[in-house]
């Protein structure tokens, strides 16, 4: 397999210093937007670590927020499984290339394209041509949307679902996808997927609180998600999908697991750690590119090894450059969290700052842009966005997003920004007179077409 080298390796880059005054200062701008808003920030530079605690004072005070406090860390879970693949490959227990059929029970059918099969490989690099979501995903709760879809719904899934590209050869971001790999992973180690990641990464980094099952004493620590509108959320329960985004974990047990992939403490996960960082696929159009579950932007200087994200109520980041500088963020609302984590990278606290510039729109106005958009990303292919109205307020809701309808604030007839997040949405006309809006989302443009 081949490894990125980048410029910086030749040319070292100067190593800045994080300002942890002047960063609690700027996230302080961010929290405070309402009650119950709490952000985790881990920082490893210069071969030293450093944490700041953000909370809004009415909701806890800053003593309580503190570096066993839990939080729901959404799909930054499948990062844990491209080690987990890693060491089991490397263990000799399964291979890159072995076709998931081969996994699963007798009568599950697994989706092929003209005689091309999917593989553990694929699940891992989202290239396997599955969808985002299964099509027979039809939750009874959209708060807690994943705790009533069952294995045999996933079998019912898999045995009539027609790919419709070759395996390998495209990248569509892929839960169910990830979902699978976790299963067919625990059904070949005869152990649940929660014992499976203890057993292969938790207890070799000693990171006690890691879990999918909160212990009584946990539970006590973990902390309340918000939504959009600043409510506190359900939990999420993810009992097929586990590997996509179960796990919660603790600013303490993430600074571990950040130290470990940046190869700072001895381990013996140290080689499944590197083969799961090494180059697997370019996602074309971008400057992204795939490892095993990681994301891997290729810079100019440095290259970022990255995961985030979100469940109904929280919101996860990490990220490493070969600088030795790695970040994590965790927040317990609809925060940006990719944006904080490269913008320390970056050294650019001042970008971080929550600024907020509003202005009223009339009925004719909020009118002309509701509807159902049809957006193109480079790295998530086709995405449903819709935009509704509610008592003179604007919402727009990612069909990925479940039930995290956002609040558009207007910045002008045309431009708009989220209150939690440091997202925008631009709208125009195009050359035919048909309505088109970029939204940039977590730091990616989405171009999208009115219906």
């Amino acid at each position: 397999m081949t490894c990125f080298v980048s410029l910086a390796a030749i040319f070292p880059l100067t190593i800045y210093a994080t300002d942890i005054d002047e960063l609690k200062k700027v996230l302080q701008t961010r929290v405070d937007r309402d009650n119950g808003l709490l952000l985790a920030v881990g920082i490893i530079e210069d071969n030293q670590t450093k944490f700041t605690y953000v909370s809004n004072p009415e909701a806890m005070q800053p003593e309580e927020l503190n570096g066993k406090s839990l939080f729901e860390i959404g799909s930054v879970t499948k990062s844990f499984n491209g080690i987990l693949l890693a060491d089991l490959v490397l263990q000799g227990k399964v291979k890159l290339d072995d076709p998931v059929a081969q996994y699963l029970p007798d009568g599950v059918t697994m989706p092929a394209n003209g005689g091309h099969q999917i593989t553990l490989r694929h699940l891992v690099t989202h290239t396997s041509c599955l969808p985002r979501s299964p099509t027979n995903w039809k939750p009874k709760d959209w708060a807690n949307p994943y705790a009533d879809y069952t294995t045999q719904n996933l079998y019912a899934f898999l045995s009539s679902y027609t790919l419709n590209c070759e395996p390998g050869r495209r990248h569509e971001y892929s839960n169910v996808g990830m979902g699978l790999l976790g299963h067919v992973l625990s059904l070949n180690s005869k152990m649940p997927y929660e014992e499976l990641v203890k057993q292969h990464i938790l207890e070799p980094l000693n990171m006690e609180d890691t879990v999918i099952t909160l212990s009584s004493e946990q539970q006590q620590r973990l902390t309340s998600g918000h939504n959009d509108g600043g409510e506190i959320a359900p939990n999420w329960d993810l009992p097929t999908f586990a590997a996509a985004g179960a796990l919660k974990s603790t600013p303490k047990d993430m600074m571990r697991f950040l130290a470990a992939n940046m190869g700072m403490i001895d381990t013996p996960l140290s080689d499944a750690i590197e083969m799961s960082h090494t180059f697997q696929f370019e996602i074309n159009g971008t400057n992204l590119s795939m490892g095993l579950a990681w994301l891997i932007t290729k810079n100019l200087y440095t290259d970022i090894i990255w995961h985030n994200g979100g469940t109904g109520g929280y919101t996860a980041y990490i990220g490493f450059d070969n600088q030795q500088r790695g970040i994590f963020v965790l927040a317990n609302y609809m925060e940006s969290p990719k944006n904080i984590g490269e913008a320390i990278l970056n050294n650019d606290l001042a970008s971080l700052e929550y600024k907020a510039d509003t202005i009223d729109l009339s009925q004719r106005d909020r009118d002309k842009l509701v509807g159902k958009y049809l957006c193109e990303h480079p790295t998530f292919g086709e995405i449903n966005l819709n935009i509704s109205e509610e008592d003179g307020n604007l919402f727009s809701q990612l069909d990925f997003r479940v039930e995290a309808k956002l609040t558009m604030l207007a910045k002008s007839k045309t431009e708009f920004f989220f209150k939690y997040t440091d997202d925008t949405m631009s709208f125009y006309k195009d050359e035919n007179n048909k309505d088109q809006l970029i939204y940039e989302f977590q730091g990616e443009n989405y171009g999208c077409s009115k219906l």
